[in-house]
């Protein structure tokens, strides 16, 4: 270890929840679940570029073999705020009421993806790993206006005419150009003892893993999960969605390692490392269909905590590259939901058992480690661990580590495979084994409503 270093033993973003007594059971925990959430440390920084009433050249009769490009322009943070130091990622949005990128009278029959997609298209490329996205004016409304994540702090935006459109002319407006923040990608830190954690184990024995059936639900810092629904929609934690626009959530498969950078500490006046996020290339990032988002967080506490409830059920349109589905993409592969007796409502006497071992896999926080394993934070990793209390018929604990971003992670039976919950709540303490982290179990009752009723993509006859 070249350099010193400290980690602050700041708490995670954290709700409480008192629990006194389960309905059905008493759970031996002491400590309340403590809800995990991330704090994003981005910064928008404002920017005049972009055109209006671009011009375009005489196509002729003759449709040209490739589309032109009618403007460009490059976007360089180093430019636009010069000493700003270790940017990692950068993100494109543009003026929702100000481009204009022309569309067809009559769609064509068959739609392409890509530089084909119908229309004006805008390419956006990072010029640091050439990540690439397309959109037209339906894929980019789809996207709230805002480009994928890019790796780098130089962005080249360019747009694509359609020479088969005679009349109009686009417009093109860039809004904000977002990047990290300098502090790095980190939980919201609170005055919580120290001892408030969600690791259960003195090492973070979470291994790396690369389960395709997952993504990472960003900035919001969260897990998403494919099921076997009937439109290859996902699952994750309420609190995700609670008080956050779904429309600027991304979900992302292929997460690549964080990367690192030493920062001096203002308190100590020591180097520290710094964790900040990587992205994957545009082609493995789907919007979030804000239509398609149900989700509930009810949080009472007490006598009431079995109406707790903690869930969404989502879906993602196509990949405006590829045209492929969440579900396309992962080539199939979803997890299997646990069933729930359509009579009692609940799930089968049994099927979870107080010691059954149970795996969490998710994209979270790495907060106890050399700064070697420190570029895991919110990436994928995994642990086993056993279920602690089976606390009523809607919740339950576990003793599986977890960190700030495994928020709606599945709670998966390790002897069948079968997601059995939801990972929504810290509480783990490393020196008392009756503490635990929480869950809640599919039988869910606002949960069960939800996947019998899906909406936007997830619904009938709306298959992203």
């Amino acid at each position: 270890m070249t350099k010193p270093f400290i980690f602050f033993l700041a708490a995670m973003a954290l709700v409480w929840t008192p629990v006194l007594s389960a309905p059905t059971q008493q759970a031996s925990n002491t400590v309340s679940p403590l809800i995990q959430r991330t704090k994003d440390t981005s910064v928008a920084i404002p920017v005049s570029a972009g055109r209006m009433f671009i011009p375009l050249p005489s196509f002729g009769s003759g449709k040209p073999a490739k589309r032109p490009v009618v403007w460009s322009q490059t976007l360089d943070i180093d430019q636009l705020r010069p000493g700003r130091k270790n940017v990692v990622w950068s993100r494109i949005r543009f003026s929702s009421n100000k481009t204009s990128l022309r569309m067809p009278a009559s769609k064509p029959s068959k739609a392409g993806w890509g530089e084909n997609l119908a229309g004006d298209v805008v390419k956006i490329t990072s010029l640091l790993d050439n990540s690439v996205q397309f959109h037209n004016a339906e894929t980019l409304k789809q996207w709230s206006y805002n480009s994928a994540f890019f790796n780098g702090a130089k962005i080249k935006i360019e747009l694509l005419a359609d020479p088969s459109i005679k009349s109009g002319k686009p417009s093109l407006v860039i809004e904000n150009f977002r990047v990290n923040g300098e502090e790095g990608s980190q939980p919201d830190d609170l005055p919580i003892p120290p001892r408030q954690r969600s690791l259960c184990n003195r090492g973070d024995l979470r291994q790396p893993s690369s389960d395709p059936r997952l993504g990472r639900v960003w900035p919001v810092a969260c897990t998403g999960w494919t099921i076997n629904d009937t439109n290859g929609c996902l699952l994750t934690a309420g609190h995700c969605f609670d008080g956050h626009d779904a429309g600027e959530q991304v979900l992302q498969f292929n997460v690549p390692a964080s990367t690192i950078f030493w920062r001096k500490d203002n308190q100590t006046d020591l180097d520290i490392p710094v964790a900040n996020v990587r992205h994957p290339h545009a082609d493995s990032q789907f919007a979030i269909d804000v239509e398609s988002v149900q989700h509930k967080l009810i949080a009472l506490g007490g006598v009431n905590f079995v109406d707790d409830e903690d869930w969404a059920y989502f879906g993602t349109h196509r990949n405006p590259n590829t045209g492929l589905t969440a579900r396309e993409y992962t080539k199939g592969q979803v997890f299997t939901l646990a069933q729930v007796d359509k009579t009692t409502g609940k799930l089968p006497v049994g099927l979870i058992k107080k010691g059954d071992m149970a795996r969490v896999t998710g994209f979270g926080y790495v907060r106890f480690a050399a700064p070697e394993r420190f570029n895991l934070t919110y990436t994928q990793q995994t642990h086993v661990g056993p279920i602690h209390e089976l606390i009523d018929d809607y919740h339950m604990s576990h003793r599986v580590d977890s960190e700030p971003g495994n928020s709606g992670s599945p709670i998966i039976l390790e002897s069948t495979g079968v997601a059995v919950g939801v990972h929504t709540n810290g509480g783990c303490q490393t020196h008392f084994r009756g503490s635990s982290n929480w869950g809640a179990t599919m039988a869910m009752r606002g949960l069960q409503q939800a996947l019998a009723s899906p909406k936007g993509v997830c619904g009938p006859a709306k298959k992203a």
